[in-house]
């Protein structure tokens, strides 16, 4: 009886020891297979793809080499298109960006320079013109101006007439003398002025007793010849433009502005004239009239400005280059520089940084702008790095991917438009101002026109803004309502209304 306990517990004991090999066997080989498994992705994960050229991605190879620029061919991992997949980015590596020459800047809060570049003719200021008509009938005997546009200084002789009835006159002052009565002498003096006749030739006239069967008339003032109506021997009357003289000293620069910047023009805007034969110099003047109606065949409208010439440089019919200042005291904006903004026919975009080596095309409204910024009114946020140099290339190669999407903005931003309702100034300089508006609806969010306190960014001026002004405004939805951007609009009469209406209903917030 013994001996079969010790068999069967021998028997039970051999069965757990083989269980516990044959487990340890199995969980073994699955450790082994899951390590293999690993060293098997970790090594697919480490082999290239392909090589690609660095400065043109569809120039693909199986194997290293060069380009055909001479450049080395760079690996392209599994791990990079994963990347780029899974949020619709773009991975590139450091040496592929050295290669690119990507550069990036930061977002920024700045305030725009907005001008207009166009062109201008200048021609003479046609408010100084001085005409020069006889007022009798006669004939031309001397002309000492001889062509347009010759230089004339005043009381220069400009042409000898000869008029039976200036004779006349003349003869009738003195016999006047000849009477000795004062009243008779002061008329015919009169009647000889009235004349155009010079007082020098007046005085003459009565102390040597003679009449002059010609008369000389002189320029009133200096200027150039503009207009030259007459020849030696020509036979002139009372209303005949004989000679017209512009002074150079002031001209007029009339400017042409396409139709999309007529908005932003206005009367007493600064202006710049610049043009090649004068590298150095600068001439300013301002906008003194606006032409009502455009160039039927340019599509352009007309400008005049008014420019001191004491050195008579700018002559006329000069073309030159013209800068209009558009906005005196503009306000900070979030801006990027103009090399940063990719321009389609549907869009506006810049490939935005997102980390190291990742980048990703954003879409953005822009504004106003000047010669090296523009305005981003949405899409981007004060601090993100926009790259500059290079985008082209990385925007192209993130087209390629079809499950690519733009972004229109940040989720947590928004713009819209609305009226000011009041203004909030800090006791405290660390403090931050805060504005009331009484907004219109944000559909992106589905929410309803509503009266809202918010705080303001520290670069915007609250200055320049009172209760009851229609406003646009850019904001982002934190721990707080921000505003990044404020401007001051002209809104339609239907959308005055309906803001009226939102703030007699009182102020409530979301």
């Amino acid at each position: 009886m013994k001996s079969f306990f010790t068999f069967f517990f021998i028997l039970v004991m051999g069965f757990c020891l083989g269980a516990i090999a044959f487990n340890w066997s199995q969980l073994s080989s699955q450790l082994m297979s899951h390590d293999d498994h690993q060293n098997h992705s970790v090594s697919r994960d480490d082999e290239p793809l392909y090589w690609v050229a660095p400065m043109d991605s569809s120039y693909r190879r199986d194997k290293p080499g060069k380009s055909p620029m001479g450049m080395d061919l760079v690996p392209v991992y599994a791990k990079d298109n994963a990347t780029k997949s899974q949020d619709n980015s773009v991975w590139i590596t450091p040496q592929v960006q050295h290669n690119m020459g990507v550069k990036t800047q930061p977002v920024q809060v700045r305030r725009l320079n907005p001008k207009i570049e166009t062109v201008g003719r200048v021609t003479f200021n046609e408010n100084a013109l001085t005409h020069m008509h006889p007022r009798v009938e006669g004939w031309v005997e001397n002309l000492y101006i001889k062509a347009r546009g010759e230089s004339v200084k005043k009381g220069q002789p400009v042409y000898t007439l000869y008029s039976p009835k200036l004779v006349s006159v003349q003869e009738e002052f003195l016999v006047a003398l000849a009477s000795g009565n004062e009243s008779l002498i002061q008329a015919g003096r009169n009647r000889l002025a009235n004349y155009h006749l010079a007082p020098s030739f007046i005085e003459s006239l009565e102390k040597s007793k003679t009449v002059s069967q010609s008369v000389t008339f002189y320029a009133p003032k200096s200027g150039v010849v503009e207009h030259l109506n007459i020849r030696e021997g020509f036979f002139v009357k009372p209303g005949t433009a004989v000679i017209s003289i512009a002074p150079i000293e002031s001209v007029w620069v009339m400017i042409d502005v396409f139709e999309k910047d007529i908005a932003k023009v206005a009367l007493g805007q600064p202006i710049t004239v610049t043009f090649d034969g004068a590298p150095n110099r600068q001439w300013r003047g301002d906008i003194d009239f606006i032409y009502p109606e455009l160039n039927p065949t340019s599509r352009t409208l007309s400008l005049r400005a008014n420019i001191d010439n004491p050195q008579a440089v700018l002559k006329p019919d000069m073309y030159v280059d013209v800068s209009i200042q558009t906005q005196t005291e503009a306000l900070p904006v979030i801006a990027v520089p103009i090399s940063a903004l990719i321009r389609t026919q549907n869009q506006n975009r810049v490939v935005l940084r997102q980390g190291e080596g990742k980048f990703k095309s954003v879409e953005v409204k822009v504004g106003q702008r000047d010669n090296t910024h523009v305005e981003i009114r949405e899409g981007l946020l004060p601090g993100d790095q926009v790259v500059v140099s290079a985008q082209f290339l990385i925007d192209s190669e993130s087209s390629k991917n079809a499950d690519f999407t733009r972004m229109s903005a940040p989720q947590n931003q928004a713009s819209v438009t609305g009226k000011v309702v009041a203004l909030h100034f800090p006791e405290h300089p660390e403090d931050s101002a805060k504005i009331t508006i009484a907004r219109e609806a944000i559909e992106k969010w589905q929410r309803p026109a509503a009266t809202m306190q918010f705080t303001v960014s520290p670069h915007i001026d609250l200055g320049q803004f009172h209760p009851g002004d229609d406003v646009a405004f850019t904001f982002v939805a934190a721990d707080e309502f921000r505003i990044l951007a404020l401007r001051k609009i002209a809104m339609q009469h239907s959308m005055k209304k309906e803001m009226q209406h939102s703030m007699k209903e009182g102020m409530h917030h979301d």
